[in-house]
This record gives structure tokens, C-alpha cells and sequence, in this order.
């Protein structure tokens, strides 16, 4: 059955249902304490609209004890990356123990908690792929704890080409942890420089492998003329379209790496539906999502699910009050 794609209605003026009164925290880590400078302005609506709000930080010490149902209505869940390196990757416990505190004190979170404990792992995609008609950058995963990763990598290239997974000539490809988001770890590899120079990439590997899976994809040569394509759900409805695309001395598209974001002012429809099908997908499986960014990549040109982010991504309202009242619009849809 073809499930049309979902749209928020193109009059996003005003914000909806302000008379029912909510607090809403924001929670972010402690270099954005009052949100990153692309959310700064859902904090801005608010006050205009005289909704209550505050920014806190997760781990912050005057904030124990004071996680209780009465302080807050609502968290919602905003900028956890510290620049390149994250926040929440390198205090990984003690952002699951912050978790249970939250789950414990009934509180209500969107995205939903156990949402996000699902999507903090990309070994999520794999479920996706599994489960669906959905498809995925081609990938495989070495397991945390892997003593031999060069080895093992090697092998599974070879299985993998083999198969048909991979294409038989790919000679380029990156591997990453599954742990972690904007571009850290992201190595790109020639597999003869692997085969030849192993050392060179040892010591990451066993670093990221001490704390994490990794996974190893193909390089997909279109993200650096075409970018990445991405897609944001508000409420499990589109709002609108980015394309990121890398410097010319980087392969990663984030702009803490040098890359660059426009707003793509012209989706395909069929492309959008492919977006929607995804976070349909995990709506079914996982509940109300309010916000989801669907990160593409174009594989002889058709998009492949690279990343669905439902944790803390950039949503890129880029200074539009439009798609941020959307924004708003949506959590009330949600609390009603």
C-alpha cells in the first residue's frame, strides 16, 4: 500500500494552541547552554508568544535532584555535540544514567526516550534493512572489542564484493564508529594503502573499537559534487529540504569540517516519499517521532538511506520562522 507523503499545511504563521499552558526544557550540553546559534530561535518564539521555557544542560550539577515532573512538562532534546568531538560519546554512562533518571521521574521527552536509546547506535540501520523495504548505503560492522580489525575488514571487502554487496572494482571506502555523530571518527581508506600501510589506521581503529562498533561502507563518490540530501520531519510530516555538501579539501559534509549547507528549494516528490517512508517506518515501530532528519546519499542516482536522525540532529531552521513555528506547532500536536 503507497502511503502519500505527509506535508505541514503552507499557512505556518501563527502558533497553535498557545493557551494551553506547558513548560518546556530545552536540553542541551555545556557549550550551547542557551541552545546552538541555529535553535537560538525557538527560544526567541517563545518568549514572544509567552510560552515558558527554559535551556538546561544534562549534566549539569545544580540541575541534581531538580529533574522532577513539576519543573518541567516536556524535554525536548537539542544540541548534546560539543564541536567536533560529542559530548554525550565520551560520557556515554553517565548520559544513560541521565536517561534512567529522567525515565524514572516520568517525565516526558520527545523524542521519546527509548526512541533515542534505539537511534544512538547506527547499528539501528541494519534493523531498518532487516525489517523493511528501505534501502541503505551498503555497509557491514566490525564489533567493538575486535583485536584484528585490519584483518577483519580486509575479509569482510572481499565477502562483501564478492556477494555483490559492494561493487567488485570499489577501491575506496570509510569506516566510522556507530557511536557518534557529526563526522567523528569518519575515516576515508584506499584499500591498497590499507593493504600496504596498515599502521596508519590501527590506532584509530582500536580506539574507536574500545568504545564502540564501527561500520565500513563504500565511498560514495556523489557526496562530493551532489552532497548529501536530507529531509525533516516535524510530527512525522515534511517540512523542508537541505543538501550538504563537503569543502574541497574534506570529504565530510559537516560544517565543523568545512562543509556547506543550502536549503534545497526543490525536492522531487518521489525523493520525499522515500524520506517519509523511513520515518513512517520508525514511527510504527517506535512511536510519535516530533523531529527526524533523513540524511541521503545518491548512489547511481538513487537515494540510499546514509543516517535517520531522531536524537539531537540539526534541523536547520537556518533563521525561518515559518518552519520553526511548524516546529513549535508540532510539540502542541503532540501534548495535546
Amino acid at each position: 500500500m503507497t502511503v502519500l507523503t505527509k506535508r505541514h499545511s503552507t499557512n505556518s504563521s501563527t502558533i497553535n494552541n498557545v493557551q494551553k499552558i506547558i513548560k518546556i526544557g530545552f536540553v542541551s550540553s555545556d557549550q550551547y547552554p542557551t541552545l546552538s546559534n541555529d535553535d537560538k530561535i525557538l527560544i526567541q518564539l517563545c518568549v514572544e508568544n509567552n510560552i515558558e521555557c527554559k535551556c538546561v544542560v544534562w549534566d549539569d550539577v545544580n540541575m541534581i535532584g531538580q529533574w522532577k515532573k513539576d519543573n518541567f512538562d516536556i524535554l525536548i532534546i537539542r544540541s548534546l555535540w560539543v564541536k567536533i568531538i560529542l559530548d554525550y560519546v565520551f560520557k556515554i554512562d553517565k548520559f544513560l544514567k541521565w536517561i534512567k533518571i529522567i525515565k524514572d521521574n516520568k517525565i516526558k521527552v520527545l523524542n521519546d526516550l527509548n526512541a533515542i536509546e534505539w537511534n544512538l547506535d547506527k547499528n539501528y540501520l541494519e534493523e531498518l534493512k532487516r525489517s523493511s523495504e528501505i534501502e541503505i548505503v551498503p555497509s557491514f560492522y566490525i564489533r567493538k572489542g575486535e583485536h584484528y580489525p585490519i584483518n577483519v575488514i580486509l575479509r569482510e571487502i572481499e565477502y562483501a564484493k564478492q556477494s555483490g554487496l559492494f561493487k567488485y572494482d570499489q577501491l575506496c571506502f570509510v569506516f566510522k564508529p556507530t557511536l557518534g555523530a557529526n563526522g567523528y571518527g569518519t575515516t576515508k581508506f584506499d584499500l591498497y594503502e590499507f593493504l600496504y600501510y596498515p599502521e596508519k589506521y590501527q590506532s584509530l581503529l582500536n580506539h574507536l573499537l574500545s568504545t564502540s562498533d564501527i561500520i565500513v561502507q563504500p565511498f560514495i563518490n556523489s557526496v562530493i559534487e551532489e552532497g548529501e540530501t536530507s529531509f525533516v520531519f516535524f510530527n512525522g510530516k515534511f517540512s523542508h529540504s537541505i543538501i550538504k555538501k563537503p569543502s574541497l579539501n574534506d570529504f565530510r559534509v559537516q560544517e565543523d569540517h568545512g562543509g556547506t549547507v543550502q536549503r534545497n528549494v526543490n525536492p522531487n516528490s518521489n525523493e520525499i516519499q522515500k524520506a517519509q517512508n523511513v520515518i513512517n517506518k520508525i514511527i510504527q515501530e517506535k512511536g510519535p517521532i516530533l523531529y527526524a532528519r533523513i540524511d541521503m546519499l545518491r548512489i547511481n542516482g538513487i537515494l540510499y538511506l546514509s543516517e535517520s536522525e531522531i536524537f539531537e540532529p540539526t534541523l536547520y531552521f537556518m533563521g525561518d520562522t515559518i518552519i520553526a513555528k511548524r516546529f513549535l506547532n508540532s510539540i502542541f500536536e503532540l501534548v495535546k
